[in-house]
């Protein structure tokens, strides 16, 4: 399971959007060691924030630490799909449009494999963006919240509910 730390940003019904600072590197990375490389380039392209739609099955509020995580088969599942599965399917779509028009004699052979590939690409990627939607092979292609961490003590400000209203920044 790869594990994140985010904090609660907004509650939407049973979901909360969070903000999460996105990890520069593995951990021995992190631990100053030499690792992948890949918090040097984090740290020369700048912190990134990303900001992600999560079920609120754990109780969580606007300010809390909370911990996401998500299992690593689904990632690398998740990443065929999304890469190897359209390019299988172009390369595919190529080679029966060259094929087809060969065998049935069509003029202007690298227009029709340019077609044939596209049109592969094309449904590479409709398949890919379903079968992530469905969860295929029963994996949830989404992080889920594991437990609370810390409580925020962030107060939001409450307006009163009646009362004279005054315009900002005029004179009443």
């Amino acid at each position: 399971m790869i594990e994140q730390t985010a904090t609660v940003r907004r509650e939407e019904g049973e979901f909360v959007w969070v903000e999460a600072q996105v990890a520069g590197g593995c951990r021995s990375c992190a631990s100053g060691g030499h690792g992948c490389g890949a918090s040097t380039l984090a740290r020369a392209l700048g912190g990134r924030v990303r900001r992600i739609r999560v079920r609120n099955d754990k109780g969580s509020h606007f300010g809390d630490t909370v911990l996401l995580g998500m299992d690593e088969r689904a990632i690398v599942r998740g990443s065929f799909l999304l890469y190897a599965i359209p390019v299988l399917a172009m390369l595919a779509g190529g080679m029966v449009a060259a094929l087809c028009g060969g065998l049935l004699g069509l003029p202007g052979g690298d227009a029709v494999e340019a077609m044939g590939a596209a049109t592969g690409l094309t449904g590479g990627i409709l398949y890919a963006r379903r079968s992530l939607a469905a969860g295929l092979g029963g994996y949830r292609y989404e992080a889920v919240m594991l437990r609370v961490l810390g409580r925020g003590d962030c107060a939001l400000p409450t307006l009163p509910e009646s009362g004279p209203r005054r315009a900002v920044g005029g004179s009443n």
